[in-house]
Protein backbone atom coordinates (compact mmCIF):
# COMPACT_ATOMS: atom_id res chain seq x y z
CA UNK A 1 0.00 0.00 0.00
CA UNK A 2 3.21 2.30 0.77
CA UNK A 3 4.57 1.73 -2.46
CA UNK A 4 1.36 2.58 -4.23
CA UNK A 5 1.52 6.19 -2.69
CA UNK A 6 4.57 6.76 -3.38
CA UNK A 7 4.92 5.66 -6.98
CA UNK A 8 1.46 7.35 -7.53
CA UNK A 9 2.94 11.22 -5.72
CA UNK A 10 6.30 10.95 -7.92
CA UNK A 11 3.85 9.91 -11.43
CA UNK A 12 1.84 12.13 -10.64
CA UNK A 13 4.41 15.33 -9.96
CA UNK A 14 6.28 13.68 -13.04
CA UNK A 15 2.84 14.08 -15.48
CA UNK A 16 2.40 18.03 -14.15
CA UNK A 17 5.09 18.92 -15.16
CA UNK A 18 5.45 17.18 -18.44
CA UNK A 19 2.49 18.67 -19.35
CA UNK A 20 3.37 21.94 -17.99
CA UNK A 21 6.58 21.97 -20.33
CA UNK A 22 4.91 20.05 -23.08
CA UNK A 23 7.62 16.96 -22.77
CA UNK A 24 4.76 14.66 -22.42
CA UNK A 25 5.51 12.44 -25.38
CA UNK A 26 9.33 12.66 -24.48
CA UNK A 27 8.98 11.57 -20.84
CA UNK A 28 6.74 9.15 -21.95
CA UNK A 29 9.50 7.82 -24.18
CA UNK A 30 11.74 7.82 -21.19
CA UNK A 31 9.58 6.14 -18.62
CA UNK A 32 8.98 3.49 -20.81
CA UNK A 33 12.61 3.16 -21.58
CA UNK A 34 13.59 2.84 -17.78
CA UNK A 35 10.63 0.40 -17.20
CA UNK A 36 11.66 -1.81 -20.02
CA UNK A 37 15.60 -1.63 -18.61
CA UNK A 38 14.35 -2.55 -15.59
CA UNK A 39 12.13 -5.49 -16.50
CA UNK A 40 14.69 -6.82 -18.74
CA UNK A 41 17.52 -6.76 -16.16
CA UNK A 42 17.05 -7.90 -13.04
CA UNK A 43 20.52 -7.04 -12.15
CA UNK A 44 20.59 -3.48 -12.43
CA UNK A 45 16.86 -3.62 -10.22
CA UNK A 46 18.99 -5.30 -7.44
CA UNK A 47 21.71 -3.08 -7.69
CA UNK A 48 19.36 0.27 -6.98
CA UNK A 49 17.62 -1.85 -4.44
CA UNK A 50 20.19 -2.72 -2.63
CA UNK A 51 21.04 -0.23 0.32
CA UNK A 52 24.93 -0.88 0.26
CA UNK A 53 25.26 -0.21 -2.72
CA UNK A 54 26.12 4.34 -1.96
CA UNK A 55 24.47 6.80 -4.17
CA UNK A 56 26.66 8.29 -5.41
CA UNK A 57 27.53 4.83 -6.83
CA UNK A 58 23.89 4.43 -8.11
CA UNK A 59 24.04 7.80 -9.54
CA UNK A 60 27.05 7.27 -11.74
CA UNK A 61 25.87 3.93 -13.04
CA UNK A 62 22.43 5.57 -13.84
CA UNK A 63 24.43 8.24 -15.49
CA UNK A 64 26.70 5.74 -17.49
CA UNK A 65 23.71 4.08 -18.82
CA UNK A 66 21.15 6.76 -19.76
CA UNK A 67 22.84 9.50 -20.21
CA UNK A 68 22.99 9.39 -24.15
CA UNK A 69 19.07 8.40 -24.27
CA UNK A 70 16.74 10.14 -22.20
CA UNK A 71 16.37 13.36 -21.07
CA UNK A 72 18.14 15.33 -18.74
CA UNK A 73 14.68 16.19 -17.16
CA UNK A 74 14.43 12.66 -16.88
CA UNK A 75 17.84 12.05 -15.33
CA UNK A 76 17.54 14.54 -12.88
CA UNK A 77 14.48 12.37 -11.32
CA UNK A 78 16.22 9.58 -10.96
CA UNK A 79 18.81 11.34 -9.15
CA UNK A 80 16.21 12.66 -6.93
CA UNK A 81 14.65 9.18 -6.14
CA UNK A 82 18.83 8.01 -5.47
CA UNK A 83 19.18 11.00 -2.90
CA UNK A 84 15.40 10.61 -1.54
CA UNK A 85 16.08 6.47 -1.30
CA UNK A 86 13.07 6.06 -3.64
CA UNK A 87 14.91 4.61 -6.37
CA UNK A 88 14.07 1.23 -5.85
CA UNK A 89 10.47 2.24 -6.04
CA UNK A 90 11.43 2.79 -10.04
CA UNK A 91 9.45 0.51 -11.89
CA UNK A 92 6.54 1.38 -9.81
CA UNK A 93 6.48 4.90 -10.29
CA UNK A 94 7.31 4.28 -14.15
CA UNK A 95 4.04 2.31 -14.28
CA UNK A 96 1.98 3.99 -12.66
CA UNK A 97 3.09 6.81 -14.82
CA UNK A 98 2.17 5.50 -17.97
CA UNK A 99 -1.25 4.50 -16.16
CA UNK A 100 -1.80 7.73 -15.85
CA UNK A 101 -0.76 9.00 -19.43
CA UNK A 102 -3.25 6.52 -20.93
CA UNK A 103 -5.67 7.67 -18.52
CA UNK A 104 -5.04 11.23 -20.07
CA UNK A 105 -4.70 10.21 -23.46
CA UNK A 106 -8.43 8.09 -23.30
CA UNK A 107 -6.03 4.72 -24.27
CA UNK A 108 -6.91 1.72 -22.70
CA UNK A 109 -4.97 -1.17 -22.89
CA UNK A 110 -6.69 -4.87 -23.58
CA UNK A 111 -4.89 -7.75 -22.69
CA UNK A 112 -5.72 -10.60 -25.14
CA UNK A 113 -5.52 -14.31 -24.82
CA UNK A 114 -6.04 -16.42 -27.59
CA UNK A 115 -5.72 -20.34 -28.58
CA UNK A 116 -3.96 -19.05 -31.98
CA UNK A 117 -2.44 -16.26 -33.24
CA UNK A 118 -5.04 -13.45 -34.04
CA UNK A 119 -3.97 -11.77 -37.60
CA UNK A 120 -3.79 -8.11 -37.99
CA UNK A 121 -7.08 -7.84 -39.20
CA UNK A 122 -8.80 -9.69 -36.36
CA UNK A 123 -6.62 -7.33 -33.63
CA UNK A 124 -7.88 -4.40 -36.02
CA UNK A 125 -11.69 -5.56 -35.71
CA UNK A 126 -11.34 -6.30 -31.98
CA UNK A 127 -9.57 -3.02 -31.13
CA UNK A 128 -12.76 -0.82 -32.90
CA UNK A 129 -15.09 -2.91 -31.30
CA UNK A 130 -13.14 -2.13 -28.08
CA UNK A 131 -13.08 1.44 -28.83
CA UNK A 132 -16.74 1.61 -29.20
CA UNK A 133 -17.82 -0.11 -25.61
CA UNK A 134 -14.96 1.67 -23.74
CA UNK A 135 -15.41 5.24 -25.16
CA UNK A 136 -11.65 5.36 -25.87
CA UNK A 137 -9.91 6.59 -28.49
CA UNK A 138 -7.09 3.77 -28.80
CA UNK A 139 -6.96 0.20 -27.83
CA UNK A 140 -3.66 -1.15 -27.57
CA UNK A 141 -3.61 -4.62 -27.48
CA UNK A 142 -1.45 -7.41 -25.50
CA UNK A 143 -1.78 -10.37 -26.89
CA UNK A 144 -0.45 -13.51 -25.75
CA UNK A 145 -1.15 -17.41 -27.33
CA UNK A 146 -2.24 -19.93 -24.98
CA UNK A 147 -2.38 -23.28 -27.04
CA UNK A 148 -4.32 -24.79 -23.44
CA UNK A 149 -7.38 -23.12 -24.58
CA UNK A 150 -9.66 -24.84 -26.44
CA UNK A 151 -11.18 -22.23 -28.57
CA UNK A 152 -12.02 -18.77 -28.74
CA UNK A 153 -10.40 -15.98 -26.67
CA UNK A 154 -10.59 -13.87 -23.63
CA UNK A 155 -9.87 -10.02 -23.40
CA UNK A 156 -9.20 -8.37 -20.12
CA UNK A 157 -9.49 -4.82 -20.45
CA UNK A 158 -9.87 -2.64 -17.44
CA UNK A 159 -12.05 -4.03 -14.48
CA UNK A 160 -14.42 -6.05 -17.67
CA UNK A 161 -13.29 -9.30 -18.37
CA UNK A 162 -14.59 -10.50 -21.39
CA UNK A 163 -14.63 -15.01 -22.32
CA UNK A 164 -15.42 -15.75 -26.31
Amino acid sequence: MLVDKIAASYAEALLAVANADNSLNETTSDINILVNTLIDSSALKKFLSNPVVSRDTKKAVLRELFTEIITEKTLRLLMVLVDSRRISFLQDIGDKFIELYYKEESIAVAKIISCVRLSATQQRDIAEKLKKITGTKLIKIALRVDPQLIGGFTIEIGSKFIDT
